[in-house]
């Protein structure tokens, strides 16, 4: 199908273009490209099935490595500002977090960051960030003059495990998962709660209630458009499942999607309800009714997406150890 491969750096950063005389859908394809000195290779952003949905992002699109040379990358957030926006992002087990824009570049935020895994806009004090840390096992808020204030770090008395993505709901709460990662790696750290936790945090008395702990390795998070649902990925499986959000609780689980791959990260909702779900080696697109629908092969693990830009629609892609984003070639 292809015809070229071209790849090219500018300054810092490097681009991989694609090109195809007869492409349906949009497609990106590495094949055997040598990466900061290693060899990749990816198949795609190809059809999985045979859908009438067409894929969100154009045909005619570049990967583009921004940022990189990290052990872990996780929790890319957008935020809008009057200087045009930035990405903000944890290098998590490199230990620092970073803000990156068009202009400058990655900027150390956080240095050490803890292993701060995930980053969310604080409901309920502008300016304020609520940030998973691993190595702290805890939710903290990044204050507006540089301080780090705790959320949360136990329930029943116990530490929690490995607090690893979160979101947070209209009505102000935090919800995030706790999966018991790196206890084999770290024995020196007590695993002090039985289960794996899909836990809520009241920010107004700082009570934290377990919402479901039934699966294996809670991870992704985010609720449905509308919040009438939670989506969690699970890393042991190759599922996304879904819950009724009812009052106080959480519904009956289900399955909400089952992709090709296990090994599942970050999860993330685009502008027409599709969900992008991280995976093994590729970021899969989900429509609303859980048909996997395309797939976007990386170049190095995927961890979790964010939509930025001045319209919200630049895809950014977190990996084992770089930061992309899907731009069109001009």
């Amino acid at each position: 199908m292809f015809r070229n491969l071209c790849a090219f750096r500018a300054g810092r950063i490097q681009y991989i273009m694609f090109c195809s005389s007869n492409i349906s859908i949009g497609v990106l394809s590495l094949s055997c490209l040598s990466w900061g000195g290693s060899k990749v290779s990816a198949d795609a952003i190809e059809r999985v099935v045979e859908s009438s949905r067409t894929s969100p992002v154009s045909e005619k699109l570049v990967l583009e490595k921004i940022a990189g040379d990290y052990d872990g990358c996780e929790g890319p957030l957008w935020v809008d500002d009057n200087e045009g926006g930035y990405l903000m992002y944890g290098a998590v087990h490199t230990n620092i977090a970073y803000i990156w824009r068009e202009n400058t570049g990655a900027i150390e935020l956080k240095n050490p960051s803890n292993e701060a895994s995930a980053f969310k806009p604080a409901p309920d004090k502008p300016g304020t960030f609520i940030v998973a840390e691993q190595t702290t096992r805890r939710i903290v808020r990044y204050e507006t003059d540089g301080s780090i204030s705790l959320v949360a770090n136990r329930f029943k008395g116990k530490l929690f495990n490995r607090p690893n993505d979160l979101t947070v709901h209209s009505d102000g709460s935090i919800w995030f998962t706790d999966p018991d990662y790196l206890f084999k790696q770290r024995p020196d750290e007590i695993k002090e709660l039985d289960a794996q936790h899909i836990f809520r945090v009241d920010l107004g008395d700082g009570s934290v209630q377990s919402m479901d702990a039934s699966l294996n390795k809670p991870n992704g998070i985010a609720f449905t458009p509308g919040e009438k649902h939670l989506l969690v990925a699970d890393s042991a499986t190759n599922k996304v499942f879904k819950w009724e959000i009812l009052k106080d609780r959480l519904g009956r689980r289900s399955v909400f999607a089952e992709l090709p791959q296990k090994g599942l990260d970050g999860i993330r909702f685009d502008w027409e309800g599709n969900l992008w779900v991280a995976a093994a080696d590729a970021v899969f697109i989900v429509s609303p009714e859980g048909e996997v629908f395309a797939k976007i092969s990386m170049p190095i693990k995927p961890t979790a997406i964010e939509f930025g830009g001045p319209d919200r629609k630049t895809p950014f892609i977190t990996t084992r150890q770089a930061v992309f984003r899907l731009v069109n070639p001009s």
